[in-house]
């Protein structure tokens, strides 16, 4: 009997746990359809202007999770605030970004930026809440090239959760 109980109200909690995110869905009910063709990622999921880091996140996690493709992101930060993105969608299980390195110091210095922030999706791995060694090698690359000139890079990986629907972490930080 304690079972069947434990049971229902493990049911009920699921269900008002998924109530709860889709009615507190940031892209306000946009996230149950797909982009159309030719509109870009950032401009449809409202990432083009200036947002704070967490309703940034908030709104490229949903995108993510709506495209069901693999999805790199960098992002320019000021002050907590994101100034500028670029988006490169891939294929459902490979992707990597389309600018050259060198490129994103440059605006970087240019914006004054103080963090770039690299995100990244698997989104046919379910429940993989960690980087593949290919991501970390990447990171440990760009990272190394941004060493010694004064810009934080930190990488972070958004997965999917049966929960809340998808969940950020961060990957690549020392021990």
């Amino acid at each position: 009997m304690l079972f069947w109980i434990l049971t229902i109200i493990l049911v009920i909690w699921i269900a008002e746990e998924f109530i709860n995110n889709w009615n507190n869905d940031p892209l306000g009910n946009r996230a149950q359809y797909c982009r159309p063709k030719h509109t870009q990622f950032i401009a449809y999921y409202g990432l083009s202007k200036q947002l704070p880091v967490s309703e940034f996140e908030l709104k490229m996690a949903a995108g993510m999770f709506c495209e069901k493709k693999e999805i790199f992101v960098i992002a320019f930060c000021r002050r907590g605030v994101v100034e500028r993105v670029f988006a490169t969608i891939g294929k459902s299980s490979r992707c990597s970004s389309s600018n050259d390195i060198a490129e994103w110091l440059c605006l970087a210095k240019k914006l004054r930026c103080d963090e770039i922030r690299q995100y990244h999706n698997h989104p046919n791995a379910i429940l993989r809440k960690y980087a593949s060694p290919t991501d970390l090698d990447m990171h440990k690359k760009i990272k190394s090239f941004f060493e010694g000139k004064n810009i934080p890079f930190r990488s972070f990986l958004i997965y999917a959760n049966f929960l809340k629907g998808w969940e950020i972490k961060e990957y690549g930080k020392p021990l």
